[in-house]
């Protein structure tokens, strides 16, 4: 796996606490499921703390805290932030048996590529998914966790998944073009024969990220408006480059044809399918 690809590591995390076919599921077998997604946590210091998602086992009153990187490098004060987190900070934000016995752990998400490298620099724990396995490395406070994650789970024939969290706000645009089309194509066939809106309309970007984002709900608002602009902002450039798609959008906004729901539909899809071949991607709408 390329190094830099946060997007993936956050795919390949959600995936281990998720039924996921061909992925292995070793977090959701111990209970745990994704909690928070870009939560922002205050702690008794004024300060904030912004991990990338937040795991949570109900039944073992334990969450993992996860920092997906992809870089080489360990920022310090994030660090320490990490490492003075306390599960009072927390208990808020996730939904446990007992909140007076919550436990957590934070931990980082890496590769084998900068494992080395990173591992220098802190004493936290690390989730690592190596070429054909993932596994754990240090303590994360609850024994069967420990026993699960120091094992090494093989990755040998198994389906990266990456609809889970398909696009970043910091994203290239080619890796969520494909995403929103597939949400337009879905989101117009759901409104077929309705016209009089217009797929520049923020509204429509926020319907479009609740089908293209199947955790959107538990992401803290502002990173849904971060990514309700890159779906904007995506959508700008699809008009631009396509004649064709500009112009059945302008006729789906002015209302006055029953077909243009239809034919904006038929235009994105066209998209959609030009981008699936390019990439070799799949699970999109036909």
């Amino acid at each position: 796996m390329p190094a830099g690809d946060h997007t993936r590591l956050m795919n390949m995390f959600v995936g281990l606490c998720a039924d996921t076919p061909q992925w292995p599921s070793i977090l959701l077998d111990l209970g745990y499921r994704i909690q928070l997604v870009e939560p922002v946590i205050s702690t008794n210091t004024a300060q904030k703390v912004n991990p990338d998602v937040v795991a949570a086992s109900e039944i073992h009153s334990h969450a993992i805290v996860a920092e997906c990187k992809s870089g080489k490098n360990i920022d310090a004060r994030q660090d320490k932030k990490y490492r003075e987190l306390d599960p009072k900070h927390l208990a808020q934000h996730v939904t446990v048996h007992h909140l007076d016995k919550l436990g957590i752990a934070c931990c980082y998400v890496d590769t084998e590529d900068n494992h080395g490298r990173l591992a220098r620099h802190t004493s936290l724990p690390f989730i690592t998914f190596e070429r054909h396995s993932v596994r754990g490395h240090g303590s994360f406070g609850r024994a069967q966790l420990d026993e699960k994650l120091s094992a090494a789970t093989t990755l040998q024939n198994a389906r990266e998944p990456s609809g889970l969290y398909p696009f970043a706000p910091d994203d290239d645009d080619d890796k969520a073009i494909p995403h929103v089309l597939a949400g337009l194509v879905t989101y117009l066939a759901n409104g077929i024969g309705e016209t009089g809106f217009r797929i520049t309309d923020r509204e429509v970007h926020k319907e479009i990220l609740e089908l293209a984002h199947p955790y959107h709900t538990l992401m803290h608002s502002r990173h849904r408006t971060r990514l309700v602009g890159k779906i904007g902002a995506v959508i700008g450039i699809l008009l631009d480059g396509d004649e064709k798609l500009r112009e059945q959008a302008a006729r789906l906004g002015q209302g006055v044809d029953p077909s243009a729901v239809q034919k904006t539909r038929e235009a994105c899809r066209r998209l959609l399918e030009k981008y699936v071949e390019r990439e070799g991607m799949g699970g999109f709408p036909r």
